[in-house]
Order: C-alpha cells, then structure tokens, then sequence
C-alpha cells in the first residue's frame, strides 16, 4: 500500500512538472499573422519569423513585430522649380511596404522599431518629396506635363536604393496632380496677343498711322518667367505693347514722312525685326506680325 502511495503521489507530481513545463512553453512561444513579422533577438542571434511562431526565452531574448502591411503615402510637396524655373507643387500618392526577404526585415526592424505608424509614414513621406523634389528641379515644364510616365520612373528608380537601405520597397507611385502655385502654367499655355493702333510722329513732326496686331510665344521660358511673369505679373500684356510702342516711335523719328511713304513696306519689315529682337531679350518670339502703315 505504502508503495502505491509513493507512486501514485509520484504521478501527481510528474503530471503538475509537464504541466507547468507546458505552460511555459506555452506563454513563451509568440506567433504572429501573415501580415505581421516577428523579430527575435537574444542569445541565440537573430530570427525572423512570418506567419508562424517562435519560443522566446525571458530574460535571454527579445521579440517584437512589424507590420508588413503596405502603406498609402499621400504627398503634397511645397513649392518646387522645374528645370525652367516654373514654380509648381506635386501632388502624388505612393504604396510603400517592408520586403519580403529576412535581411529586409532585420533592416526595417532596425530602422522602425520602437516608432509609431504616424512616425514610419513621416518618415517614408520625407524620403519620397526629398528624391521628387530633385527629379522635379531637373525637369522640363513640358516634359512634366506631357510625359509623366518618364517622371514616374525616375523617381521610383532615384528612391529604391534610400528605401533599400531601410528594408523597403516602393510598389506603386502615381503623380496625380501638379499645381499651379503661381498660375505661370495657365500663362505659358497660351499665346500673348497684343494690339495696337496708334498715330506717330516723324522725324518732322508729321503724323504716321500704324495699326499692328502681334501673337507671340515662348522660346526661353526661364527668361520670360524671370523678365515677366515675376517683374510684371498681370500687367504683362500692358508691359510689351509700350515696349513696342517706343521701339515705333523710336523707328519714326528717324525717317521722314516721303521715306515712309516711299518705303513702306521695307519700313514695315525693319519695324517687325526691331520688335522682334526687344521681345527676344524676353525669352519671346513672334509667331504672328501683321503691320500696317496706313496714310
């Protein structure tokens, strides 16, 4: 009888020994989700663990997780300066996540661990507006607003060693808009056209009349920008018809009133040629010139 009462007391205690070894193991072992990493650091090195589990050891290991979920990054950049000094602001939206290999895992957790979502998008968004900000500084106005596929991969080719370095991938980026901080945009898609129909002096005193109509465009948008847009803003088409009323009056007091007459046509072409090299010094050039000499 004593015996089986040894053993039997023996099971007891062999059956709460598993038992508490079970619960241990049990309250050691983490598991994780699919969308969700487990980094474990400790005596044992470091592990990764995705969609599955680990035994992790108080005292001798540390274990935290990391989304792997991909993130939307909206982006709204402050003023930039296209490659031809127009002012603009990028609107884009990119999907950023953390990549699928350990060692992009191990880089995130060093890089992320510890921060919130609020501070990981922060710093993502930073990273992205810091690479379109310098592909944007190198690119044409027209070259932004009618191939914005090219734009689109440089950027996803100049931030993909910076995300690399973090452990993270870029998936999709998209410009979706770009903003026209200044309105230059809306000016430089149109032609100016100017009209003018004055009565001028010779180099006599005499009266010559002179109607003019003029369209003119962009041929160095950086000069126009800085000579117009930015000296002159909505006063520009006010700007260049006096500009162009003086270099005529300036052409008339010096010919005659007979020389016109008798030149008229030759006179007409050197006014159009005069005009041409002030608007030129603009980063303008005349698409259309209609001069008329009328007596």
């Amino acid at each position: 009888m004593l015996g089986t009462g040894f053993f039997t007391i023996g099971i007891i205690v062999l059956v709460i020994y598993i038992s508490v070894i079970i619960y241990a193991l049990l309250r050691m072992y983490r598991k994780v989700p699919p969308n969700r990493a487990l980094i474990v650091t400790g005596f044992r090195g470091k592990r990764v663990i995705v969609s599955g589990g680990a035994l992790v050891f108080p005292l001798l290991e540390q274990a935290s997780e990391l989304s792997l979920e991909a993130k939307l990054i909206e982006i709204k950049t402050q003023e930039i300066l296209t490659q031809d000094k127009v002012p603009i602001s990028i609107q884009a939206v990119a999907t950023v996540k953390i990549g699928n290999l350990p060692e992009d895992i191990l880089k995130a957790f060093e890089t992320l661990v510890g921060k919130t979502e609020q501070q990981i998008e922060k710093i993502i968004k930073e990273i992205l507006e810091g690479h379109i900000k310098e592909i944007i500084a190198k690119t044409p106005l027209q070259q932004l607003l009618h191939d914005r596929e090219s734009i689109v991969a440089k950027v996803n080719k100049s931030v993909m060693v910076d995300l690399q370095k973090r452990g993270l991938v870029i998936e999709t980026f998209t410009i979706k808009d770009v903003i026209d901080t200044k309105g230059f945009i809306e000016k430089l898609s149109s032609n100016i056209s100017l009209k003018l129909n004055n009565v001028y002096l010779d180099i006599n005193s005499q009266k010559i009349n002179l109607e003019a109509y003029f369209i003119l465009g962009y041929n160095d948008i950086p000069l126009a920008i800085q000579n117009l847009f930015y000296n002159f803003s909505d006063q520009v088409q006010d700007f260049l018809i006096k500009l162009i009323d003086k270099v005529i009056t300036n052409k008339f007091k010096t010919v005659s009133y007979d020389q016109v007459k008798r030149d008229t046509v030759k006179i007409e072409k050197e006014l159009e040629n005069l005009i041409s090299d002030e608007v030129k010094d603009l980063g303008l050039n005349i698409n259309k010139a209609v001069l008329k000499i009328l007596f």
